[in-house]
């Protein structure tokens, strides 16, 4: 009996711990804007202090023999775990904290680390500098909130970046006494609930997402937070009362940039796959719908609009047809869609300019350039009416059991932080979106990088050819090169074009297990290496701080990007190259960017080679990306506007879980 006691214990006062929708009225973002700038004023002041004070006091932790240490930090652990992450402990907690980084990991803190671990701890964007490991700060901050009582989430931008930073700081967390693990693509089930169960979690915000709509979508009527407890006293668990993610807690995000703003729309989903052959009779009887129907009078085509509009006799035509048929086509709205649908795939989608069949599948490069030219979303059984159209094999549709955005998924987190290097120009999406203030830590101004201005040509042929001979031109003076092109594809192309000059190059491609040390070793090989965009933003995480480049390095950035923190985040790899590492941008007015978003006067003068047009490039494409960027930031507020609605209709209807 007393066996049983002891070990008995009290369920948390929450089972699925997570913030409710925030509210974006107008007084509200007035209010934030107001005191905005005070808070951030006074954190500034408070988190230099602390650095300050941990500088002075230095030589006072260094003295401790490493059971002394451990034992002081039990002390501090227990103390936190009364009083909170803001208490005056996480001071001593700091301290200690970086003595064991300086004795483990070799790791000599700057005053700038310091502040950002402090201001971490807070609900804060940290703006860092250039040439500090933001891990760090990241992790002394995570431990400080494990040893105030929160299960933390550290989010990395790739599984990658998970296992190199959890291998580098896992005696840390175990000399803390801190029960840490990592989330991977390939993580079972039962890894999973092990993870979330301990401490201190590493792991993608796209695996995160991925756990919290499989715990949501358990979670049905039955399985309230009250039902949950009282299961979980009386010792009748159900297998699904186990959370998997254990809740949206204490979240901390490294490279803020890119998993808060560039990917907050991304949407994640958990569907289930229809019937192949079901869909296949849909998709026959609709095109043969559409093959009856007339242009003109029963459908019109407008000349300078993407839409179709669907005529009354069309309508009238359609009714007809869907007599004594099943399926979709009983609903008028359904059939009607349906019939669009098979019109733009029919007239608007052309296949290898919208499209490609490979191996006998349907192939979309640019799903969001397909869909803003037809007007008309790429879902809704679009792939399987082109897939009859060029007569592949028709696959099942996804349907939707469960959806959300990393944006409404981060909105819920109880607490926030971020890092990053350069997020000055969006502050205002931060605070509009999340609710957060910013800190700046950058101890001064940095360096301008070393680049040339972009050189635009009219077409791809022009581009590629000079390209082969600006690399050619840098092998001959033993510089290596790196190109960073659109797709793989692309990537591929150019590397045929390069083994016909005789030039030495290879290819690095998602799928390689360790893309850091392959692009290491082909440079040291004398080779050019050719790759894309994410997968150099990737190595580059790693190469910023841990093999910087020797030597002379040739960038070449063949695509525009629509945005500026692309091209930002490797101009702070040439900045920390020291001039070593030079960029050049080689563009054609064929890509898609140029094409999409350009104007016809713009682009007659990028095309213009006169020196007065040549000096207006950079600042003309800085204009279209901040002009893109606009367009990202007004979708994502409209997402989050229609989130809130969707929430407020299922509250009012008293459906909300």
């Amino acid at each position: 009996m007393s066996e049983q006691v002891s070990s008995w214990s009290l369920p948390p006062l929450v089972e699925h711990p997570e913030r409710e929708p925030q509210s974006t009225s107008f007084l509200e973002r007035l209010e934030s804007l107001i005191s905005a700038r005070p808070r951030e004023t006074g954190l500034h002041f408070r988190a230099s202090r602390v650095a300050g004070s941990l500088a002075r006091q230095q030589d006072q932790y260094s003295i401790y023999s490493d059971a002394e240490l451990s034992a002081r930090m039990r002390e501090i652990h227990e103390k936190l775990r009364r009083h909170g992450h803001h208490s005056p402990h996480v001071v001593e907690g700091l301290g200690l904290l970086q003595e064991v980084m300086a004795r483990n990991t070799g790791t000599t803190l700057s005053r700038e680390q310091v502040m950002s671990a402090f201001a971490l701890l807070e609900r804060v964007l940290v703006e860092s500098p250039e040439d500090d490991n933001k891990m760090v700060a990241v992790t002394m901050s995570a431990i400080i909130a494990c040893w105030s009582g929160f299960h933390v989430h550290v989010i990395l931008a790739n599984d990658y970046l998970v296992r190199h930073y959890f291998t580098q700081f896992r005696d840390v967390f175990d000399l803390c006494g801190l029960t840490a693990a990592s989330v991977e693509h390939t993580s079972d089930i039962s890894a999973r609930k092990s993870a979330y169960g301990g401490d201190l979690v590493l792991t993608t915000a796209k695996e995160l997402a991925f756990d919290y709509l499989r715990d949501r979508i358990g979670r049905d009527e039955a399985k309230r937070n009250l039902a949950m407890k009282l299961r979980r006293l009386q010792g009748r668990q159900k297998a699904s009362d186990l959370i998997v993610s254990g809740g949206l807690q204490f979240a901390l995000v490294h490279d803020a940039d890119q998993v808060l703003l560039d990917d907050a729309r991304a949407p994640v989903e958990i569907a289930n796959a229809t019937d192949p052959q079901a869909e296949r009779r849909w998709a026959g009887k609709t095109l043969e719908a559409v093959a009856s129907l007339t242009q003109g009078t029963d459908y019109i085509l407008h000349d300078n609009d993407p839409g179709i509009e669907l005529t009354m006799e069309g309508a009238t035509k359609l009714e007809e047809l869907a007599e004594g048929v099943d399926g979709l086509w009983d609903s008028k709205r359904r059939r009607e869609e349906s019939v669009l649908q098979a019109l733009v795939a029919i007239h608007r989608l052309d296949r290898n300019d919208h499209y490609l069949v490979e191996s006998g599948s349907i192939m979309i490069p640019d799903q969001r350039r397909v869909e803003r030219l037809s007007g008309f979303p790429l879902r809704d059984g679009m792939l399987q009416l082109l897939q009859l159209k060029e007569g592949c094999e028709v696959t099942g549709r996804r349907e939707t059991i469960a959806t959300t955005t990393f944006m409404r998924l981060f909105q819920r987190y109880r607490h926030l932080s971020g890092i990053s290097r350069t997020h000055h120009p969006f502050r205002h999406e931060y605070s509009a979106l999340y609710h957060l203030q910013r800190l700046n830590v950058k101890s001064k101004r940095a360096s301008s990088p070393v680049k040339s201005r972009p050189r635009i040509f009219k077409t791809y042929e022009e581009k590629w050819g000079e390209l082969i001979e600006r690399i050619a031109d840098v092998s001959k003076d033993g510089t290596n090169s790196v190109v960073c092109t659109a797709s793989h594809k692309e990537s591929e192309q150019i590397c045929e074009m390069l083994h016909r000059r005789q030039i030495a190059s290879r290819v690095i491609s998602e799928e390689m297990e360790d893309p850091l040390q392959q692009m290491t070793l082909s440079l040291s090989e004398n080779r050019t290496v050719v790759t894309t965009m994410p997968l150099l933003k990737r190595v580059v995480a790693l190469i910023d701080h841990n093999t910087r480049p020797q030597g002379g390095l040739r960038l070449f950035l063949v695509a525009a990007s629509e945005s500026r923190r692309a091209e930002s985040t490797l101009n702070t790899l040439s900045r920390l190259s020291g001039g070593a590492m030079l960029i050049e941008r080689l563009y054609s007015l064929d890509e898609p960017f140029f094409t999409d978003v350009g104007e016809s006067r713009t682009l007659r003068l990028l095309a213009s080679t006169r020196p007065f047009a040549v000096l207006l490039h950079d600042y003309i494409l800085s204009r279209m990306q901040h002009r893109e960027e606009k367009k990202s930031l007004r979708s994502r507020r409209a997402l989050m506007k229609h989130d809130q609605s969707i929430y407020s209709y299922i509250s009012y209807r008293g459906n909300l879980r």
